[in-house]
């Protein structure tokens, strides 16, 4: 199998691993539970609120990856296709056993507070099953949907990185910093706010200048900065819980804390320069490579799209992992770690077996439309 011959270092592909670990405990926070609008206020409550944000990171860091990755890169059709395609198989497929077992799904009602929202469960639409044939043009993920796109404009960027010096894309680097991060702390300055594709932007920005330049970094300086990029989160979620052990509710946090320690812009810049301080640190350590470890790390696009197909997500941490019914209990934490594990390892092998039984014919169609493209231009 092709796959298990990756020669990608295996430190940064474990810390794609992390991350997308970060984005499923996210996305179980954001999508596995509905509360009556009063909630008893619990430490567990504070532990959703406070990691909630983490799958930001996680995407952070997976954007940088790329980035790294796709710096000096020419533009292939194959990959475009075979990204597509991944899409298309898991989100028409995930819909028709939906609809052909009537399975129902969750709809959200209501609005206000993040955890105040109502699910109540339907039917499976017709309408949607249409959806679910055109993932791309319909936006089913918006994440793999803006990469889609992002990669048209890789050439681009590709020529513009080419012809900066260090100290000009180092220049560019904090600009980028601070239209996106900066100045989005500043109130009424939503004018700055440009689209999803800012973060994919300016990740790609630093990734190319680690690309280029990682190893002016010294090896004592490395240590340093992966050290900042671990710390930064932990004690920013340690100021968040303070504040939130004393405050349980939005409405009770003053404004101005509010401004400071919950706002998304915040952990958004936090998390933009941890990502680059990780990485920077994991690219001065010394290189590996694990066959098992980049099998893993070769199905987390699969594994997202899983567990975040558009209408079957709420499914699995409802009827799957009942966190509703463990919201109350003593080890919900603990509870909720093993989910986000179990979910990882389920979609793993599912994506696994993608991989033995479809990557073949994938792989082949990506070919003939690359050569129809190329033999076209």
């Amino acid at each position: 199998m092709r796959f298990l011959e990756s020669s990608r270092n295996s430190n940064v592909e474990m810390i794609r691993i992390v991350g997308m670990l970060f984005v499923i405990l996210h996305h179980m926070i954001s999508q596995g539970f509905s509360f009556v609008n009063t909630v008893e206020p619990s430490m567990n409550l504070v532990f959703l609120q406070v990691f909630n944000s983490i799958g930001n990171l996680g995407n952070k860091l997976f954007i940088i990856i790329s980035g790294y990755y796709l710096c000096g890169s020419k533009f292939s059709v194959r990959k475009v296709i075979s990204v597509w395609l991944e899409l298309f198989i898991y989100s028409l497929g995930i819909s028709l056993i939906l609809y052909v077992f009537k399975i129902q799904i969750y709809g959200v009602t209501g609005n206000g507070f993040y955890f105040t929202r109502l699910l109540q469960k339907r039917d499976f639409r017709i309408t949607e099953l249409f959806f679910s044939v055109f993932p791309f043009l319909t936006g089913q993920n918006w994440f793999i949907t803006a990469y889609i796109v992002f990669l048209f404009f890789v050439p681009f960027l590709n020529a513009m990185v080419n012809n900066l010096e260090k100290r000009e894309l180092l220049l560019l680097n904090l600009l980028c910093i601070f239209l996106f991060n900066i100045v989005q702390l500043i109130p009424f300055s939503d004018v700055y706010v440009i689209n999803n594709y800012s973060s994919f932007i300016q990740m790609f920005f630093a990734g190319a200048y680690l690309k280029r330049y990682s190893k002016d970094f010294s090896s004592d300086c490395r240590k340093k900065m992966l050290f900042v990029g671990i710390i930064l989160p932990v004690l920013y979620y340690s100021l968040r819980f303070i504040v939130f052990s004393r405050q349980i509710f939005y409405a009770d946090v003053n404004k101005y804390l509010y401004q400071i320690f919950f706002s998304a812009f915040l952990y958004d810049m936090i998390f933009v320069f941890s990502a680059f301080m990780i990485f920077a640190g994991i690219l001065g350590l010394q290189e590996r490579k694990n066959r098992f470890i980049n099998l893993i790390s070769s199905t987390v696009l699969g594994i997202y799209l899983l567990h975040d197909h558009n209408y079957f997500r709420r499914n699995i941490w409802f009827d799957f992992c009942h966190l509703q019914e463990h919201f109350y209990s003593p080890n919900f934490i603990a509870y909720m770690l093993f989910c986000s594990v179990l979910v990882f390892l389920i979609f793993f092998c599912i994506d696994l077996c993608r991989k033995i039984l479809l990557e073949p014919g994938c792989s082949w169609i990506s070919k003939k439309v690359e050569e129809i493209f190329v033999n076209r231009g």
